[in-house]
């Protein structure tokens, strides 16, 4: 009678295992279970940082013009990110012009320090929604103290460090318009900076 029980009871549990199978409650928890898992790994890579609305920039950056001038800075620019590819906003850069002058006919050396202001509108894109993406951008500008006009190109590195945060390196390549005839000089500029 124990063992015709034992048997009965062994008989039941495995035929509810079977009905449950057949209703694709323990095949949909296996499912589940292989696609979440996936999911979480590819979500974390994959999720989206760059959400529209207001988005702030702030890099600090570098210039060597030639052998007598350098440009060191800070600029910050504000704006919209229209979609996880296109921002578009304004900003201001702070730089310290040095330069040097040695004329060695008279021996004469000159160096110094000037402070400039640069206002510029900022144009990024970055083609590729992920935590580590390719940027490519544009700012153009206005050189106050010289009048001059100020276009630079750059290309760079975002990585998404968590949400709606990332940290930036690039390279950009200023160009300067000379007004009246005076023509162009240009630069490369490296940059590190966070958006936020």
């Amino acid at each position: 009678m124990k063992i015709k029980a034992l048997c009965v009871s062994v008989l039941l549990a495995f035929s509810s295992t079977i009905a449950a199978q057949q209703d694709g409650d323990t095949i949909a928890l296996n499912i589940d279970e292989s696609i979440t898992q996936p999911q979480q790994q590819q979500s974390w890579w994959n999720k989206k940082l760059l959400h529209k609305g207001y988005k702030g920039h702030l890099e600090f950056f570098t210039e060597p013009i030639d052998d007598n001038m350098y440009l060191l800075g800070v600029s910050t620019s504000h704006g919209r990110q229209f979609s996880p590819q296109f921002f578009l906003g304004g900003g201001m850069s702070f730089i310290l012009m040095e330069y040097y002058y040695n004329k060695s006919s008279s021996k004469a050396e000159l160096h110094g320090t000037i402070p400039l202001i640069v206002s510029f509108a900022d144009f990024r894109f970055t083609p590729i929604t992920k935590r580590i993406t390719p940027v490519v951008g544009l700012k153009m500008g206005y050189l106050f103290f010289f009048h001059f006009l100020r276009a630079t190109p750059y290309i760079g590195v975002r990585w998404g460090l968590c949400k709606g945060f990332g940290a930036n390196l690039g390279v950009g390549f200023p160009v300067f318009f000379v007004p009246f005839g005076g023509g162009t000089m240009e630069a490369v500029r490296l940059n590190v900076g966070i958006d936020f």
